[in-house]
This record gives structure tokens, C-alpha cells and sequence, in this order.
């Protein structure tokens, strides 16, 4: 008769007494040689793991802290963020619905840190972006350490094990000039960044808890993050696509019934949508219709990755980059291992979930690069890349280190070797070769280039671009002293026309909903000198309505293909009659012809979208007419506007 299990076991007393009675066994010059090359035990594994996934995040907060400055694109978001504050609404000019933001999720989390902190909008901005950029690269580089553990032979539960990595796409990150410069800015690639980190980390947590089925509740909240592409940056609605077919995949949630964590993941952003053309009566931000989103310019944008790349050498460091993937995960995945039946179907399940995540991944960045390439790039050196490059780099964050002394550890840390070689020369010697000009396509480095204009080295807020912007246009300061003296028209319009600001004539129409108007090409900047209950008119169209749809000519600069000019400015805001108006024949006729312009039917609805009161019947027609007014456009001349637009009376 067998004994019960229980009495099979031995007590922790016995097995202590036993214990003590034997002494330790004599450790051979051999399994010492061994123990050495196995490496550190699991608790030094632990600190190694530590190390190596925090520094390259700490590596960029102290870099990007020592790089910090205020984008005037980014005075955009502040002045935006102001506007909310004061309860005027998410408006760049009060009285004019305009979205001038690109990211709506950033202008919001800005506002709510501003209020529930008191901070100002710009050190909000700051503190925002030198948390939310760290946190990202510091959730990708977890995710793609727990990847590796699933590598072990053997592991059939729900966790991966712990295995020593090595820093590798996350060092490349945070080295890259570009990524300490847009960790502050002011702009949202620091969110974005964020988002695409705990992304990944969600994703690879899935993976982790294969092959047991995530519940539903899971399931809907991981594609509700996927989801969050839109209102972070529009065109990372493709990354947000890409990502809720791997999670279908993954999660083995048939066709049929994918629609629940669809709802979930359209919930937000279809929302916003409803509100955006209830709201300001337009599908898209004003911004994507001022730079022409859609617009193919594929040559230019060939140029700015080859003028990233070629800035620091990134096609060497990929293909390190691949060798250190070949050697270190492939080799560590590949090992077998004593498993039992069930642990290697398990092990199966995930080698294949693992492999369909990490190439969606990199294919999306693949696929954000092309798309920012079709678009012909942008004029701020790499930042529509950054995020492209982010992902690209997610699946090689961190490499695992082969366990034992070998050739394969040999090949790893030598190709880690030469990663930090590369990452020296790329933070201290190489820069763009235009420094802080122009440079092919009209690229710049927009730290630097900012950085000379204001005379700081490090401009935080608006007051030093104010400065320069005074410094530029003696006049405008000059009409802005007079005005404050009460010499001229109380309601007046500021414009820059025949090389000097116009004052002191040019009245400002009654039916604008302020008293001072202000143009110039600096949104940011002239959005800083401008009170908030004053209208500053972005002349390239990134605050203003009519700037932004009208016809771009000719590709030049990106983002400065389009400037409406003092013909369209006297026309929408200044008083009939005005000397400006007056002082050329051919000025006259031009301003004649865009006032009949602008009462035309489509540009008269398009000005009413965002200007008249936000009554019922308005709302209800700016969500009908969201989809014609985005796709209007006006040509560039007044009279051909007039001709183009306006319906021909039968002679």
C-alpha cells in the first residue's frame, strides 16, 4: 500500500538537517571556467538588464534637457493652449475657428497639464516632452527585451524569463541630434513617441500571454490605444492601421468578429472627426490643407531621407544594426532545449506571433517613411522621419547576449563595439553640412537656425522671438507704440505690403470679432506679439482659412508654398478706401476683385464655417459641407478667384 503524497515530502526542518550534514562539494578548475562563462547569476543578470534599458533612456533626458529650446511651430501649440485655458476654445484667434494644430491629443494634454499643474503652456510643453520621449523609448526597449525572453527553451508560462540584453536601436536613438532637439520644441513627437513605446509594450505582452486568449475587455482596450494614431499625428492613422491587423492576428479573432475591437479602436477618433467638422467644418486640420498632404512630391522627398542619412551615416549603423539582430536574437531564439511536448507547441506559438510582430512593426515604419517620402518630406531637418525611424529600430531596441563564452558573444560585442563607435561620432562630430543655413529643398536645422535668429542659445518661450521679431520689423513696433497711444484707427489692420508695415490707415472691418489684426509669416512668433483677443493671420496659411485653401503654384520650400497676399488680406479685413488700397490703380482693381471673390458662394461659406456664431443650423452645415470645403480651392490672384468661383450672369 503506498504512502500518501504528503509523507513523501520532507518537512522544511528535515531537509534543513540534511542539508548542514553535507558539506559542500569541492568546486574543480573546470566548473569554475564554466560558472565564469555562464556569467553573472540570475541577480546580476537583473542589474545588467536594468542597465542596459535604462541608459539609453536617461542618455536622452539629459541630452534632450541640455538641448532644450521653443520651436516658433511650437508657439502655435502655446498660443492654442492659452486659448483654451482663457475658455475661448481650441482656436488659434478667437472669433475664428481655425485648427492650427496638428495634434490634437498634444494641445489637449498641454492644456490639462497647464491647468491642473499652473504651469505656463511653454514649460508645460517642456516638462510633457522630457517625460513622454524617455517613457517611450524606455516602453519600447521593455518590449523588446520581453520578446527575447520568450526565446528560452522551455518557458510555458505566462511571463518570459529574464535574459541579459544589450542596448543596440535604442542607443541609435538616443544619440540622434534630431531626437534631443524635438524632446522639447514644443512640438509632439515626444507623445508620439510615447504612443508608438507603449504600443509595442502592449503588443509584446500579448504575445508574452500567448497561447491563452486575451479576454474581450483586453482586446477592446489594447485596440483603443492602437487606435489613438489620428489624434496624435493625422498620418499616423496608417501606423494605427497596421497595428489593429497585427492585434486581429495575434489576438486569432476571426473576420467576423473583429468589428468589436474595431468600434473600440474608432471610438475615439471617430468621435473627434464628428467634432472637427461640427467644429471648424473641416476633415482635416487646417495645417494638412496649408502643406497639401496629399500632394506627391516624391523627388523631394528622396532628398530628405538622403539628407538625414547622409547627416550621420545611418545606412552603416542599420547594417550593424542587422548583424547584431542576426547574431544575438536569432542565435538565442534558435537554441533548442530539453521542453516537453506541450511547452514546445507553446514555444511554436509564440516564435510565430514574435515574427509577425516584429515584422509589421518594421514593415510600418517601412511604409511611414514612404509615406513621408510621397509627401515630399518637410523643412525642419528629420522630423517626419523620427517617428519612422522609431519603429524601424523598436525590433532591435535591445539584442540578447549569447548566454555562453562563444563565437557568437565574440561577433555580438564586437558589432556592439562598432554601434558605439558610430553613436560617438554621432553625437559629437557629425551634423548636417548646411549647419544653420539652408539646406537641399530648403531643409534646415531648425534649433540652429532659431537659435542665431533669437540670439539664444537655448529660446524657451515667446519673449525672444518677439524680440527678433521687433529687431526684423522696426515698423510693426513702431505701429504697435503708436496704436497704444491711441494715434489711429482703434480697429486696424497691420499687414506687411511695398517692404514696410502699414499702419496708422487701414481700418479694420466691423464684422471681425477684434479690434487688431496682424499678419506676418511667422505664425508663432506674430501668435506671441498678439494679444490673445487679436487676430494673427499666418500668411502661409497655417492659422489662416483662406491662406490654406488657396492654389499652391509651384513646389518650393515645403510648408511655404503657399502666402496670401496684401491684395486678399485688404479685401477679407481692411475698410473700402483705405491709402494702402488706394495707392496704385493695379491695387485697387486687385482688392475690387477679391472682394467679389470672397462673396462667392464657396468662399463665402468657407469664411462662415468658422466666423459665424456655432448655432444648430451652422453646426449642421459645416458636417455637411466638411468634405467640400476641405477639398476647395482658390486660385492665388483675386481675379482669377472672381472668374473661377463666381457663377457668370447671363449677359
Amino acid at each position: 500500500m503506498s504512502k500518501p503524497v504528503a509523507t513523501l515530502v520532507p518537512g522544511p526542518e528535515a531537509a534543513a538537517s540534511r542539508t548542514a550534514r553535507i558539506p559542500a562539494p569541492a568546486r574543480t578548475a573546470g566548473a569554475v571556467r564554466a560558472a565564469v562563462a555562464a556569467g553573472p547569476g540570475p541577480r546580476g543578470t537583473r542589474l545588467l538588464r536594468g542597465a542596459a534599458l535604462l541608459a539609453a533612456p536617461a542618455l536622452l533626458l539629459v541630452l534632450g534637457f541640455q538641448r532644450r529650446w521653443m520651436s516658433d511651430d511650437g508657439l502655435i501649440v502655446v498660443r492654442t493652449v492659452r486659448q483654451i485655458l482663457a475658455g475661448n476654445g481650441p482656436v488659434f484667434n478667437v472669433g475664428e475657428r481655425v485648427e492650427s494644430v496638428t495634434s490634437p491629443a498634444w494641445s489637449w494634454l498641454l492644456a490639462a497639464l497647464s491647468w491642473v499643474s499652473g504651469l505656463a503652456p511653454e514649460d508645460a510643453a517642456l516638462l510633457a516632452g522630457l517625460l513622454l520621449a524617455p517613457l517611450g523609448l524606455l516602453l519600447g526597449s521593455l518590449g523588446t527585451a520581453r520578446l527575447a525572453g520568450l526565446g528560452e527553451g522551455g518557458d510555458d508560462g505566462p511571463r518570459s524569463a529574464v535574459v541579459r540584453v544589450l542596448p543596440a536601436g535604442c542607443l541609435v536613438v538616443a544619440v540622434l541630434p534630431p531626437f534631443w532637439d524635438f524632446t522639447t520644441s514644443g512640438l509632439e513627437i515626444p507623445l508620439v513617441m510615447a504612443w508608438l513605446g507603449w504600443c509595442w509594450w502592449a503588443l509584446t505582452g500579448l504575445v508574452a500571454g500567448l497561447p491563452e486568449r486575451a479576454s474581450g475587455v483586453r482586446l477592446g482596450l489594447l485596440a483603443a490605444l492602437l487606435g489613438l494614431g489620428p489624434l496624435v499625428r493625422p498620418e499616423l492613422t496608417l501606423v494605427s492601421g497596421c497595428l489593429l491587423l497585427v492585434l486581429r492576428s495575434l489576438a486569432g479573432v476571426p473576420w467576423r468578429r473583429a468589428w468589436r475591437s474595431g468600434l473600440c479602436a474608432l471610438a475615439l477618433p471617430a468621435t473627434y472627426e464628428l467634432f472637427r467638422m461640427a467644429y471648424y467644418g473641416m476633415l482635416v486640420p487646417n495645417s494638412a490643407v496649408a502643406k497639401e498632404g496629399l500632394a506627391s512630391e516624391v523627388l523631394r522627398g528622396i532628398g530628405y531621407v538622403v539628407d538625414l542619412e547622409r547627416s550621420y551615416w545611418l545606412g552603416l549603423v542599420g547594417v550593424l544594426l542587422v548583424v547584431a539582430f542576426a547574431v544575438g536574437v536569432v542565435h538565442h531564439e534558435g537554441r533548442g532545449g530539453r521542453t516537453t511536448e506541450i511547452a514546445g507547441q507553446v514555444r511554436g506559438v509564440r516564435a510565430r506571433a514574435r515574427q509577425v510582430l516584429r515584422r509589421t512593426v518594421f514593415g510600418t515604419g517601412l511604409l511611414s517613411a514612404g509615406y513621408v517620402v510621397v509627401v515630399g518630406g518637410d523643412f525642419m531637418h528629420a522630423r517626419l522621419l523620427l517617428p519612422a525611424l522609431f519603429l524601424l529600430l523598436l525590433p532591435v531596441a535591445v539584442v540578447p547576449l549569447p548566454a555562453r563564452a562563444s563565437r557568437a558573444r565574440v561577433a555580438m560585442l564586437v558589432t556592439l563595439g562598432l554601434v558605439g563607435v558610430w553613436a560617438v561620432l554621432s553625437a559629437l562630430v557629425w551634423r548636417p553640412a548646411y549647419g544653420g543655413g539652408y539646406g537641399p529643398g530648403g531643409v534646415t536645422d531648425e534649433r540652429l537656425w532659431w537659435s542665431a535668429a533669437t540670439g539664444t542659445e537655448r529660446p524657451l518661450d515667446g519673449e525672444p522671438f518677439v524680440a527678433a521679431l521687433n529687431k526684423a520689423s522696426p515698423t510693426l513696433r513702431e505701429a504697435l507704440d503708436l496704436r497704444a497711444r491711441g494715434i489711429g484707427p482703434a480697429r486696424a489692420l497691420l499687414f506687411r505690403g511695398d517692404a514696410a508695415w502699414l499702419y496708422g490707415r487701414t481700418e479694420l472691418l466691423p464684422k471681425h470679432a477684434t479690434d487688431l489684426v496682424v499678419s506676418g509669416q511667422n505664425a508663432g512668433s506674430i501668435g506671441a506679439l498678439v494679444p490673445l483677443d487679436g487676430h494673427a493671420v499666418d500668411t502661409l496659411g497655417l492659422t489662416s482659412p483662406l491662406a490654406a485653401h488657396l492654389e499652391m503654384g509651384e513646389r518650393g520650400r515645403p510648408g511655404h508654398e503657399k502666402s496670401l497676399s496684401a491684395e486678399w488680406l485688404m479685401a477679407d479685413y481692411a475698410v473700402p478706401g483705405s491709402y494702402a488700397e488706394n495707392y496704385q490703380d493695379a491695387v485697387r482693381d486687385a482688392v475690387a476683385a477679391g472682394r467679389r471673390a470672397l462673396a462667392c458662394p464657396a468662399p463665402a461659406e468657407l469664411l462662415a464655417a468658422v466666423r459665424e456664431p456655432l448655432t444648430a443650423e451652422r453646426v449642421w452645415a459645416n458636417l455637411t459641407g466638411a468634405w467640400a470645403r476641405t477639398a476647395l480651392r482658390i486660385p492665388e490672384g483675386p481675379a482669377e478667384a472672381e472668374r473661377a468661383l463666381c457663377p457668370r450672369r447671363p449677359a
